[in-house]
């Protein structure tokens, strides 16, 4: 056994060639690691992420073999942790895969490869389009449209994502500029923060707070739609950024609501605008009574709370009905329309007005 560095290490296993039995002793070791222990008085619970490699199925060498058991290593991380993964060509593709996007993404900012699309909000009770959600489009100029699920997560590895992040922001209070004339003061749009651009500096000419103090945006118009993730990473800049934010007029919204590790005390503390139920709820709603009396339950809680509802992912006019019914305020989702250009979306709004 041998440590690499931090809190990586190494066991070499020269007598064990197969990567079942591999993984064997790979759960024997979290079980051992897992098991609380006392540290200065306290009990202390660890848990560690265990990759397997083998030789010479997966590598000829050392240096390679290390790259693949790191490779699992990281696999097993992503899949929640505490847990051992053994090496696969499909990681490798994998990886491949994912240093190919990041190199991509370098230049696909410079070079106008990115667009935003937007999704109406509608407001149930009216059937009026009072919102609109900005999602970011990649068409590669090779590939073609890349999905947000396949690089996203890869710019927040790299970092990219708070130079993209910037780009989103500027081009939606752009747009928002546009349509608070066209289609009317009250309109907002809503833009997605990732837990990791919460660390970019909080201040400074290029950070968000700036960026919208300089355009002088409405109050009541800019809505920053927030992950549970960033909730979790509770530390003072994420809460000094969002309170900058609601000093400034601009609204809370926490997106995925229910898929994570809500609390009621997140959000009564940072005075959330909007909680966002997810849409993996809203699919299960025509299951059965359970599953609106949950839905139900979700809206109640948010409205005595003084909390507003999105629904997001609403596929079926059964579905809209079920909502409105429960007293849902706003949904969005393919069955009003899905994220489309700015002028398709100003086509939708005019047709339905």
């Amino acid at each position: 056994m041998a440590r690499l560095a931090g809190d990586e290490f190494t066991v070499i296993l020269p007598a064990v060639g197969d990567a079942g039995v591999a993984g064997g002793i790979a759960e024997a070791i979290l079980e051992r690691i897992a098991a609380p222990y006392r540290l200065a008085g306290e009990l202390v619970v660890v848990s560690a992420s265990i990759g397997v490699a083998t030789w010479p199925k997966d590598a000829d060498n050392a240096e390679d073999l290390l790259v693949c058991a790191d490779q699992a290593m990281f696999a097993a991380k992503e899949e929640g942790r505490n847990r051992w993964k053994v090496f696969t060509q499909a990681l490798l593709q994998a990886e491949r895969e994912r240093l190919r996007i990041t190199q991509d993404l370098r230049t696909a900012l410079a070079s106008g490869q990115f667009a935003l699309h937007y999704q109406p909000i509608v407001n149930l009770r009216t059937g009026k389009v009072c919102k609109a959600e900005a999602l970011i489009r990649w068409d590669h100029p090779v590939r073609g449209p890349i999905h947000p699920a396949d690089f996203i997560a890869v710019a927040e590895e790299s970092g990219l994502i708070i130079d993209i992040g910037r780009w989103v922001l500027t081009e939606a209070l752009d747009q928002l500029a546009r349509w608070q004339v066209l289609l009317g003061k009250g309109f907002q749009i809503s833009v997605n923060k990732s837990p990791v651009e919460f660390c970019a500096p909080a201040s400074g000419p290029e950070s968000w707070s700036s960026m919208i103090e300089r355009r002088n945006v409405p109050v009541g118009s800019l809505v920053i739609e927030i992950t549970e993730g960033s909730l979790m990473e509770q530390n003072a800049d994420v809460m000094d950024q969002l309170s900058r934010f609601q000093a400034a007029g601009i609204e809370i919204a926490l997106d995925d609501f229910g898929t994570g590790y809500s609390s009621l005390s997140y959000l009564r503390r940072l005075d959330i605008d909007y909680i966002k139920i997810d849409q993996s709820f809203i699919r299960s709603l025509t299951r059965g009574p359970d599953d609106v009396a949950l839905c139900h339950a979700i809206i109640s809680m948010a409205h005595a709370l003084r909390i507003r509802v999105i629904a997001e992912g609403i596929e079926t006019e059964s579905q809209r009905d079920i909502l409105l019914a429960a007293g849902c305020d706003y949904g969005q989702g393919h069955f009003f329309c899905p994220p489309v250009e700015a002028s398709a979306f100003e086509a939708y709004v005019s047709a339905v007005t």
